[in-house]
């Protein structure tokens, strides 16, 4: 059972260890592409919100999460992102269920995660 599990999650993979880039330096790469109009020249209020949704990104869980689970290879951070992002899914049903959507702390972290994090690249 265990083997079946591993093999629906996992599926064949040649190298589960394979060395991932660190996320928080990439997203830095991706800020200075954008500002050097490397990836595609932009200009006006479409760069500037190109930059503000880069730079944003260093306001919310999931580039940490990234970098954090990315040290241990790709297949982790998958599967820990994978993971995330199933607990951002189910958070809010669990909130609605049991009748925790009028507190503040509540609305907060809702709104924490649920903003920017779907954006992100593996």
């Amino acid at each position: 059972m265990r083997s079946f599990l591993k093999a629906l999650f996992v599926g064949p993979m040649k190298d589960p260890h394979k060395y991932v880039r660190p996320a928080i330096q990439n997203q830095w790469k991706n800020i200075l592409t954008i500002w050097s109009n490397e990836s595609s020249p932009t200009f006006g209020i479409k760069r500037l919100f190109r930059l503000f949704l880069a730079v944003s990104a260093y306001l919310f869980p999931g580039i940490y999460i990234r970098h954090v689970s990315g040290k241990r290879g790709l297949l982790r951070r998958k599967l820990v992102l994978d993971s995330f992002v199933t607990a951002k899914l189910l958070l809010p049903l669990a909130i609605f269920r049991l009748g925790f959507q009028h507190y503040l702390v509540a609305q907060l972290l809702l709104s924490h995660l649920g903003t920017c994090e779907s954006r992100q690249r593996n």
